[in-house]
């Protein structure tokens, strides 16, 4: 099974199929309103859908008529004609310009209202990511609330493919009323739909694979990583409704680094079976392409949040590191709290629940940090506790690991005094961690 890519046609399930091919991009126009009484304003869209797993720079301007029926010049006007605006990768989006008649516009059918559409590619040499018509059906229920009915109320226009040499025109008519107050006239852009929407790992990388080779791979050094992760733990479990240690925050950010520094071991470096797990270089060649032979793809939850972000603003890539501590923060949280509960089972041998009572367990722990109600159980298991076991492999400059795994341990057993009995349960099972890490490591206390 090889990776293969075909978007969804949201375009085609917005305007019923109506589109016009402007370079990689399919566009339609719609009016909204398609008739108006003269003195009244009135939106162009223009609908948007990228074909191409490339970045696109789109430059449109508006084509007013220059008269109107009684040879009256300019009484159809914008205070935006033109506006330039980037889609990302497969994305969908729509400009809304809006316009505004005078009041002694001559009355009439059929002003054509007109956009021309400049198109260019930016980076690399564009790949189609959508069949020529458009792609797979297109299911709105996989969007957000709000994007849902966004995609509802633009479905209500009427969409037309008309024009050519690169402009898009919708007919209006203006017909004989009062005069209404003229509203403030400011151009818009809105993505709709981004491949982060299809909760696809397979399109992601697709999409991504050049951005993550060249740039968050190389970037992901513990010089680089260690300080990045010590800053944003701080931040996110600041004022949680329990106070962590300094040396609490800082095992947690080298469990965090030591996650990141899997995701790109050097090419000499041996990767053992718990490294593996998330090592992201084994989706690409040598040549930094994506392989075409992989069975499955899952990324990290890390990854999948900083996707959403890069298809908004490919510039957050220029500092990869504080990207992902600023943007993915709690996808990062997310993969290691599931990377630590399969370590700390496998290394006490004991099962803590199903994958269903995992994911359960970590919805309650993001629920006490959003509701500043954290407690020694959900900061400790399983999170410290994976801290406990890889964090502490994660040392810099003279520092020995047993002295880090001595310190989480003493820390540990100093949260005793402030513990009711059940959460002193938790606190053995800590300790009886720190016990078997320090044989299987070598960290063996002085």
């Amino acid at each position: 099974m090889t990776i293969t890519v075909n978007f969804p046609d949201v375009l085609g399930a917005i305007t019923g199929g109506a589109r016009i091919n402007q370079g990689v991009v399919q566009v339609a126009s719609a009016l909204r309103p398609r008739v108006i009484m003269a003195g009244r304003s009135v939106e162009m869209l223009l609908l948007l859908q990228n074909m191409s797993n490339v970045e696109v720079q789109i430059v449109t301007e508006l084509r007013l008529p220059s008269t109107d029926a009684k040879k009256q010049k300019g009484r159809i006007i914008a205070k935006s004609d033109a506006l330039a605006v980037r889609l990302s990768p497969g994305a969908v989006g729509v400009i809304v310009l809006p316009l505004a008649t005078l009041p002694d516009i001559a009355v009439s059918a059929g002003y054509p209202i007109g956009m021309e559409v400049k198109v260019t590619p930016v980076g690399s040499k564009p790949q189609r990511v959508r069949t020529p018509d458009g792609g797979e059906p297109f299911e709105v229920e996989t969007l957000p609330a709000e994007k849902r009915e966004l995609v509802e109320d633009l479905k209500k226009l009427a969409w037309t493919a008309n024009g050519k040499g690169g402009v898009v025109e919708s007919a209006l008519t203006v017909m004989s009323g009062k005069v209404g107050a003229l509203p403030d006239l400011q151009a818009s852009f809105t993505t709709i739909w981004t491949p982060v929407d299809t909760h696809a790992d397979a399109y992601l990388l697709m999409l991504l694979g050049d951005v993550v080779y060249h740039q968050v791979l190389p970037a992901l050094k513990r010089p680089n990583i260690l300080p990045v992760m010590q800053e944003y733990t701080a931040k996110r479990f600041f004022n949680v409704g329990y106070e962590l240690r300094p040396e609490e925050i800082d095992g947690i950010a080298r469990y965090f680094t030591y996650l990141l520094e899997c995701a790109a071991p050097g090419e000499k470096q041996l990767v053992d079976e718990e490294r593996a797990r998330h090592n992201l270089r084994i989706y690409f060649n040598s040549d930094g392409t994506v392989r075409q032979d992989l069975h499955e793809v899952r990324l990290p939850h890390w990854l999948r949040e900083l996707a959403r972000v890069v298809f908004q603003d490919a510039r957050v890539m220029q500092l990869p590191v504080k990207a992902i501590g600023h943007f993915a923060y709690d996808g990062l949280l997310r993969d290691a709290l599931h990377d630590a509960f399969h370590t700390v089972e496998a290394l006490l041998q004991m099962e803590l629940g199903t994958a269903a009572e995992h994911e359960a367990y970590i919805e309650v722990i993001f629920d006490q940090l959003r509701e500043k109600k954290l407690t020694f159980e959900k900061l400790y298991l399983p999170l410290m506790m994976g801290a406990i076991v890889h964090g502490h492999t994660v040392t810099v400059r003279t520092e020995r690991p047993a002295d880090v795994l001595n310190t989480l341990r003493d820390v540990a057993e100093q949260r005793g005094v402030e513990l009711d009995e059940d959460s002193r349960g938790v606190q053995h099972l800590v300790i009886r961690l720190c016990d078997i890490v320090a044989q299987r490591y070598g960290a063996m206390p002085d």
